[in-house]
């Protein structure tokens, strides 16, 4: 019944995110059709967006799947002991745009190896650092640090942005939760903060936030 539901869940998440970036496809590729004249300038933006809503669609459409694969388990996970460095030089190789927008300080001490899929880990702070990114002004400070606490590598990702009202701070790594306040003023799938919780949980750890509105 949980499989069957989800299902559902990622199927009415397909049909209702899907319809904006389709929407502005079918918008731009029309214009192009029916427009007698159209000049280089605008003829690159009408082309610039079904480029960027067809890559939204893919993106939608792959984490789906991964969603899906995750929940039930068929997903392999490469164990193997993996040092926390090594995970954040490849996180900044992956989405390196961020470094391109904010300055990003890396506070990691020597820590102890952990058995960890590392390409999987490797996603989760990506997630992590491209939401921070998202939902802080330009330029604004982000931090990633980790500690050894309590047996455990703790892994933080700080940002200086708008922050995440105490309402909802329960409620943003369920499936396909969509902010009231951001849903209107941000793109995303809202999938990347589930899919990055049920990896996390794969490695019998834990993703949580402390937030404070306006604080980051």
């Amino acid at each position: 019944k949980e499989s069957e539901r989800l299902r559902n869940l990622i199927l009415d998440s397909i049909t209702h995110e899907l319809r904006t970036p389709l929407t502005s496809i079918k918008g731009a590729a029309g214009a192009l059709l029916t427009m007698q004249t159209v000049n280089a300038e605008d003829q690159r933006a009408l082309l610039t967006i079904i480029d960027e809503e067809a890559d939204r669609i893919n993106q939608l459409v792959g984490q789906a799947v991964e969603m899906a694969q995750l929940e039930a388990k068929e997903v392999h996970i490469d164990f193997r002991p993996i040092d926390i460095k090594d995970i954040v030089a490849e996180a900044q190789e992956i989405c390196a745009s961020v470094w391109t927008t904010h300055p990003v300080t890396i506070s990691v001490s020597a820590l102890p190896k952990v058995s960890a899929d590392p390409t999987m880990i490797a996603k989760v702070l990506c997630n992590l650092l491209e939401n921070a990114a998202k939902y802080s002004e330009p330029q604004s400070p982000i931090l990633i640090s980790a500690e050894q606490k309590d047996g455990m590598i703790v892994t933080s990702v700080a940002d200086r942005g708008v922050g995440i009202d105490p309402m909802e701070q329960g409620l943003i790594f369920d499936r396909l939760y969509r902010s009231r306040v951001h849903s209107q003023q941000k793109s995303g799938t809202v999938m990347g903060l589930p899919i990055s919780r049920a990896i996390i949980e794969s490695h019998q750890g834990t993703l949580t936030v402390t937030s404070q509105a306006g604080y980051g």
